[in-house]
Parts: structure tokens; C-alpha cells; sequence
């Protein structure tokens, strides 16, 4: 959704979407990361999104991303939300591998 309404500049160009991901392992965590080339999180919205009911989206409930984080914290991890330099979004998933409660 985020790709097909970024604007363009061309109105007869079509705008071929993109996402990507990888992963990052070391000895204390596995990060995922995954970035796209579509609109990015409304930057008025960025520090806020992830609670519930706050949404971007005309049709959206705002709970995804509130749940999405919810059980990354239940599970010792972290979900970072940001928008990239030139376009579109990059969340990070964070997998903590050692219990840091022991």
C-alpha cells in the first residue's frame, strides 16, 4: 500500500516497488531488517505509532504495529520503526539471545 501511493513525478512512469531484507547475527542478538521504497511512516506519527489506535492509514485500526511491539518486548526484543534518507521505511526486528534478567 505504502508503494502503490508514492507519488510520482511522471505521471506516466510506473513506480516498480521494492523491499528488502536481511539479517545481522552476532552473539548476543539477530536483527532483521527490512526496508522498502514506498511513502515511509508519516513523520508526524513516527514517535507515536506504534501505540494503539494511532494509525497513517484512511482504513486502518492502529493496533498492528501496537501488537507487533507488544510481542517483540514479551519476547526480550525490540521493534524499531524509521523512515529511510531518500524514501519509504525501515523497521528493525531485534532478537535478543541472552536473557539479560539472568
Amino acid at each position: 500500500e505504502s508503494i502503490c501511493s508514492r507519488p510520482s513525478s511522471n505521471t506516466t512512469q510506473t513506480i516498480i516497488g521494492r523491499i528488502c531484507l536481511d539479517m545481522k547475527i552476532d552473539t548476543t542478538s539477530v536483527m532483521v531488517n527490512i526496508t522498502d521504497n514506498g511513502t515511509g511512516f508519516p513523520p508526524d506519527l513516527l514517535d507515536s505509532i506504534t501505540e494503539p489506535y494511532v494509525t497513517g492509514r484512511d482504513k486502518g485500526t492502529g493496533l498492528g504495529l501496537a501488537i507487533t511491539k507488544k510481542i517483540m518486548e514479551d519476547h526480550n526484543g525490540e521493534l524499531i520503526l524509521r523512515n529511510n534518507d531518500d524514501m519509504g521505511a525501515k523497521v528493525t526486528l531485534v532478537f535478543n539471545t541472552i536473557d539479560s534478567s539472568s
